[in-house]
């Protein structure tokens, strides 16, 4: 009997092909692993569990079942995303769907202070950064904001909202609702919640005073405070009809911020579709959005009023690049480009005989096809179904009429999806989508080099990718959904040979996402079907391990909880300040009834973590022992900040002698070990964690027994 004592020190490879599975001789193979679910590989090595999708709203109506998602950047504080369905169009920041009548000024303080009145006493402070309002108590003085808000005529008994979000935190904030300064005779109620939204009528009275306080030392930071009267459908948020409606319509979106801000200040996107004409939507400020057809001016004979050079047969595809607006592929001209005058995006005009630099261009590609995208960087690309080409001059100044020229790079073709620069690199998705194509420039070679990222995990993308987008820190991370309604995402790190693609699944269909930045937090945000209504979720920086999960909280302690309406009649796991609490189903009313009183509770759908290790393979100079039996004599599993998993259906004991009863076991960083698993052929190991509680794996190891098989 022979013994081994093999290690796995890193698993930033990620998930491997079982078409490479006798492969041990690849480039990071030992950083492979047979399956990583709801597992990110980071660069550093571990396996981390994914953070939970927080709740943020729900679709207005059971028919919106497509969807598209995009960023909005306003500046470094202010992001959103723009929510499309085949009904309507949504906006929503980091805290959810943008309220349609909300009566609070300055609700979100982007503009500091002002039309707030500030309580802050013997040592308490305020401060105002971009987008967020500081409070700071000192000892018994509060810190407080405070707001007179007058109720519309009419809805003086009408049930209204509050909506307090506060960035991550521990500490306690009060909330208080009256009639005068310091009143609570409306409401009060104190929590830590990072989302609190509670319902209130205001009794009659036509004015009323909303104020936000922390007390006894705490500190909390508010991100935005609305109140609006409460509808509880599509006038409920800010939505504009959709004139997206079919399936493919939505899909096939491509979207890009418009570079600056137009003649009157505002920040602009435009939005692509080749069945509908081209629309802007513009964010006016103070919470106000327009959204349009866009208004071009030109005079080719096809246009019409208001209308492109391609009159009634619009592109798919747009780019800004120096200083021009490039759309390109229609269905009649699938491989033209045209481009705006230079600093003007929506003029069109025929170029003037002479051409002159300050002219408006048609670029048809010479090669049939159908031009899937286009994207702007060192040059200007694009991607047709059959090849891929570079638009340039050819001295090295913004393409005009006088110099512009084509350049096919590559023939591998690419998918109406649109694309996502990674570093210095464009990332595409094939024709059949299926596989991820990398391609960058390279000195040496003289051209646009395409590698493909998906060799090593093509069985990943067999759903076929849907949406593309990048997330750049802390890890640089590409995601994707598929039809198939899953998130994959592959982490990428160049300069360390890293490409490690990971799975992550949740009880509904993902149909979109996108990535939004706000002070350089950046969270990834979905759209799933649950139960055929189409939830808006994103990654939680709490890291609870529960999707679609919300919290509640009783300052007094209380065993029924309310707010869970989105999850009514669903299993959920629960959370009982911060000890796991049994399964429980979420009550029609949307309320949740625990088994003992708690102060604050978080609950949502399970999912679970799970790691499967690669069948080991121990060479030797002269043979390999895949062939042999093989049993875990020791299994040791170097976990960091976790709780303990399930180890080949094993948990190690969790009570420690002294941790108290009435607490739940902390988060350690340790070696936990399980012993005498049996044999079999391939000495694979499972990990998985079925509850609530972070799992975060950075080594396996262990003492192996192996015999050849009589």
């Amino acid at each position: 009997m022979a013994k081994t004592y093999p290690i796995q020190q890193s698993f930033s490879a990620g998930e491997i092909s079982p078409k490479l599975l006798t492969r041990s001789d690849l480039p990071g193979y030992a950083q492979s692993t047979l399956e990583m679910t709801n597992l990110i590989a980071t660069v550093q090595g571990p396996a981390e569990c994914r953070s939970g999708f927080r709740f943020l709203g729900r679709a207005n109506e059971g028919a919106e079942q497509y969807c598209r998602m995009a960023p909005f950047s306003v500046s470094y504080g202010e992001s959103y995303a723009v929510i499309i369905t085949n009904r309507w169009v949504y906006i929503a920041d980091r805290n959810g769907l943008q309220p349609a009548n909300n009566i609070v000024s300055n609700s979100d303080f982007n503009a500091g202070g002002t039309d707030w009145d500030l309580v802050e006493p013997g040592g308490a402070t305020i401060t105002f950064l971009p987008g967020l309002c500081v409070l700071q108590s000192s000892g018994p003085q509060p810190a407080a904001i405070r707001q007179v808000l007058t109720v519309a005529p009419g809805q003086e008994s009408a049930d209204h909202r509050i909506r307090v979000n506060t960035l991550p935190g521990t500490d306690e904030y009060r909330i208080r609702i009256g009639t005068a300064p310091g009143d609570a005779s409306i409401l009060e109620q104190y929590t830590t919640a990072e989302d609190v939204q509670l319902i209130f009528d205001p009794g009659g009275a036509s004015t009323i005073h909303i104020e936000v306080w922390v007390t006894e030392d705490n500190s909390r930071t508010v991100d935005s405070v609305t109140v609006q009267n409460f509808v509880d459908g599509p006038g409920d948020y800010v939505t504009f009809p959709s004139p997206w409606i079919t399936a493919g319509q939505v899909e096939d979106i491509q979207y890009e911020m418009v570079p600056g801000r137009n003649d009157q200040g505002f920040t602009e996107m435009y939005l692509f579709q080749r069945d509908v004409p081209p629309h802007v939507l513009v964010y006016t400020g103070g919470g106000n959005w327009t959204f349009d057809p866009i208004d071009f001016t030109s005079d080719y004979p096809d246009a019409g009023n208001d209308e492109g050079p391609w009159g009634d047969d619009y592109p798919g595809s747009l780019a800004f690049y120096k200083g021009r607006l490039y759309a390109g592929g229609t269905r009649k001209q699938p491989n033209a480009i045209w481009a705006s005058e230079p600093g003007d995006y929506v003029v069109f005009n025929l170029p003037s005989d002479p051409v002159v630099p300050a002219d408006a261009m048609f670029l048809p590609i010479d090669r049939n096809g159908d031009i899937q995208w286009l994207r702007g960087m060192k040059t200007l690309f694009t991607g047709m179904d059959n090849s891929e080409h570079i638009i340039f001059s050819g001295d090295g100044t913004p393409p005009t009429g006088q110099n512009v020229d084509t350049e096919e790079q590559s023939s591998f073709g690419s998918a109406r999806v649109q694309v996502s620069t990674v570093g210095e690199k464009l990332a595409y998705v094939s024709t059949d989508r299926r596989k991820v194509q990398l391609t960058g420039y390279q000195r040496d070679n003289e051209g646009w080099i395409t590698e493909d990222v998906t060799y090593s995990a093509e069985h990943i993308t067999e759903g076929r990718i849907h949406d593309l987008e990048l997330e750049t820190a802390p890890d640089q991370i590409l995601w994707a959904t598929t039809f198939s309604g899953d998130l994959i995402g592959m982490t990428y790190d160049p300069r360390r040979n890293i490409i490690g693609w990971h799975r992550h699944t949740t009880d509904g269909h993902i149909v979109a996402l996108c990535v939004i930045r706000t002070f350089g937090v950046q969270n990834l945000w979905v759209a799933v079907l649950r139960g055929g209504i189409m939830h808006f979720e994103r990654f939680s920086s709490q890291k609870f391990q529960m999707d679609s999960f919300a919290e509640a909280t009783a300052p007094l302690g209380d065993t029924v909880f309310p707010g869970f309406d989105h999850l009514a009649g669903r299993t959920v796991q629960v959370l009982a300040d911060g000890a796991v609490h049994r399964d429980v189903e979420v009550a029609g009313d949307g309320t949740i009834t625990i088994d003992y009183e708690a102060n604050h509770i978080v609950a949502g759908l399970k999912f679970t973590p799970r790691l499967r290790t690669l069948p080991v393979d121990m060479l030797t100079q002269d043979e390999s022992r895949t062939s042999f039996m093989k049993s875990w004599n020791k299994i040791f599993i170097r976990l960091l900040d976790s709780t303990r998993p399930l180890i080949n259906g094993v948990r190690p004991p969790v009570r420690q002698e002294e941790t108290p009863m009435n607490l739940r076991e902390e988060n350690k960083t340790e070696d936990v070990e399980v012993s005498n698993l049996g044999w079999d052929l391939y000495g694979s190991i499972t990990i998985e964690q079925d509850l609530p509680l972070p799992l975060n794996i950075s080594g396996v190891f262990g003492e192996l027994d192996q015999e050849t098989i009589d």
